[in-house]
């Protein structure tokens, strides 16, 4: 279990379009995407403050989205 957590990563794109908001000749268009959600301000405490160690993974998905 984890002490705090700071963020959350979905790597397997999924189906997450809503029905009825994008839709084209009648049929609802379908958006496969991975899902990242995170606490950006935690991280950065833990990296700069708390003395956390970020994994190789972890590194690789803060420059992407930076």
């Amino acid at each position: 279990m984890p002490l705090e957590k700071l963020g959350e990563w979905d790597p397997t794109a999924r189906d997450r379009s809503l029905p009825g908001v994008e839709e084209y000749a009648g049929r609802t268009a379908t958006r496969f995407e991975r899902r990242i959600e995170w606490n950006e301000g935690r991280i950065m405490w833990w990296l700069m403050e708390g003395g956390a160690e970020p994994t190789t993974r972890v590194v690789w998905l803060l420059e992407k989205v930076s």
